[in-house]
């Protein structure tokens, strides 16, 4: 705490969690940065310990992710150590698995419904342990995720547009937050949720609003003040919220939707075009 309260005027170019300190900035200006916390930390009477300290590199391995200029992976040793597990054999040994893998989720496109077969055997932990065919198709399919595809997260650019792209089954939503640079749309983050009972009978049309409000909520760090797209599955949206703006949640009365919209102090609101995706 005390850390981090003598950090919080340099929180542009250095983050703090617990004793981990990372200072991050274009290269011009690292050295400025590097002695401007050297001096508060000395100022603070914090010393460290050389052996655990690393200054000036390109690339940095960061509580248990690999920082660089081009964005944010998971560490390798951690995803090599997930992919190496032997196949569960007990309820505990599927929560160890999830449990870590739920660490790099925001790293796999519908992580929560590629492991919907895995969450039914810890939903009551007193049921006999089963491993079905369908337990093994979700924990290859994971781990090919983890192994084939290229995990890597970019950076917010300001200047870059921002798409919303979502997505909806009867098991579950997923969103990713892209941003569109001249080369492709890179990806900052990506999330998603198992439907609970009752939205599993809404219709589709429903169930789109609810992955799109609870996608918009969970990115709203991102999205405040910021124009953006919204990608569903019928058609596209584009969105212009001011500084400030309010997501009213969904209301429902007998599975129909009353209200899903986003509202700001001034004249935001949803534009749907006639194009379909």
């Amino acid at each position: 705490m005390v850390i981090g309260n003598s950090m919080c005027y340099h929180k542009d170019h250095c983050l703090v969690y617990l004793d981990d300190i990372i200072i991050f900035s274009k290269s011009s200006q690292h050295e400025q940065h590097l002695d401007e916390i050297l001096t508060v930390l000395n100022d603070a009477n914090f010393q460290l310990n050389p052996s655990k300290c690393s200054l000036i590199h390109p690339q940095m391995d960061y509580l248990g992710h690999t920082v660089n200029s081009e964005g944010i992976t998971p560490l390798m040793d951690k995803v090599k150590a997930l992919i190496d597990l032997p196949t569960p054999k007990s309820i505990k040994d599927v929560d160890a698995f999830l449990g870590a893998a739920s660490f790099y989720r925001k790293f796999i496109p519908n992580f929560s419904i590629i492991t919907a077969p895995l969450h039914k055997l810890t939903r009551n932990r007193k049921q006999k342990f089963f491993w079905n065919q369908e337990q093994q198709q979700a924990y290859e399919q994971l781990k090919e995720r983890l192994s084939t595809e290229r995990l890597l997260l970019s950076f917010p650019d300001p200047s870059s547009p921002l798409v919303l792209s979502t997505d909806v089954s009867d098991i579950g939503y997923g969103g990713v937050l892209k941003q569109i640079t001249k080369d492709d749309p890179k990806p900052i983050s990506h999330l998603s949720r198992k439907l609970n009972p009752a939205e599993k009978r809404y219709s589709t049309t429903e169930k789109e609003c609810v992955a799109m409000v609870g996608c918009i909520e969970e990115f709203r760090s991102y999205l405040l003040g910021r124009e953006f797209t919204v990608e569903t599955v019928s058609k596209v949206s584009t969105a212009t919220p001011s500084t400030d703006f309010d997501i009213t949640k969904l209301k429902m009365d007998n599975n129909r939707i009353q209200s899903s919209s986003i509202k700001s102090k001034k004249s935001s609101k949803i534009q749907p075009h006639c194009r379909m995706r």
